[in-house]
C-alpha cells in the first residue's frame, strides 16, 4: 500500500510541476488548483466522522463518500465560468494554453481492429505456459487479500455477527480461485 501511495504522490507532483514548464501560467495554475483542491476536499470530507455538526448517519455518509464527491466536484470545476476557456473542449484540441484532460473515445469499442471476443487457440503454446507464473502469483495474492480483508472486517470494534452463509463465502471464493486460478 505504501509503495502505491508513494508512486501516486510522485506522479501527481511531477505532473503538476511539469505543467508550469510545459503549459501557460493560467492552465498550470488551474491544474494546480484542481489537483490540490481535490486532495484537500477529499481529506476534509473523509474526516467528517469527527465533526460535531449533522447527524451521525450524515457524517458517516460524507466520510465514506467524501473522496468520490471531491473528485466529481473538481471534474466540473474546469467547466465553470471562465475556466471553460482553458479546456480543450473550448479550443477543439489540447494545446499549451489548455489543461491536460483524459482523451476518451466517443464510442465503446476495442481500441484495435478486433472483436470483443478473442480466440484463445490463437495464443502461442509458450505463452500459455509462461502465463502460469503470473497466474500463480495472482492466485496467492487473491487468497491472501481475501483472507486479510475478512480478518480486518471481523475486528471486534465492527461488531460483526456471522450469518448463516459466513463460511459458505469462503468456500465459494476457494472454488472460484481453484477453477479460474
Amino acid at each position: 500500500g505504501m509503495l502505491i501511495a508513494v508512486i501516486y504522490i510522485y506522479t501527481g507532483t511531477y505532473n503538476l510541476i511539469s505543467y508550469f514548464v510545459d503549459k501557460s501560467g493560467h492552465a498550470a495554475l488551474l491544474s494546480l488548483v484542481i489537483g490540490l483542491g481535490t486532495a484537500w476536499l477529499a481529506l476534509m470530507l473523509t474526516g467528517a466522522r469527527s465533526w460535531s455538526v449533522l447527524s451521525r448517519l450524515a457524517r458517516t455518509l460524507i466520510a465514506d463518500y467524501g473522496a468520490t464527491a471531491a473528485i466529481v466536484f473538481f471534474c466540473f470545476v474546469p467547466y465553470m465560468g471562465g475556466n471553460y476557456d482553458l479546456t480543450p473542449d473550448s479550443v477543439g484540441a489540447e494545446t499549451d494554453d489548455t489543461i491536460a484532460t483524459l482523451d476518451v473515445p466517443s464510442t465503446f469499442e476495442p481500441s484495435t481492429s478486433r472483436s470483443w471476443i478473442i480466440n484463445p487457440a490463437d495464443c502461442p503454446v509458450w505463452a500459455i505456459f509462461f502465463a502460469i507464473i503470473p497466474a500463480l502469483i495472482l492466485t496467492v495474492l487473491f487468497f491472501f487479500d481475501h483472507n486479510v480483508s475478512s480478518l480486518l472486517c471481523q475486528a471486534p470494534e465492527f461488531g460483526l455477527k456471522k450469518g448463516s452463509a459466513y463460511h459458505w463465502d469462503f468456500f465459494v471464493i476457494g472454488i472460484q480461485i481453484f477453477i479460474t486460478g
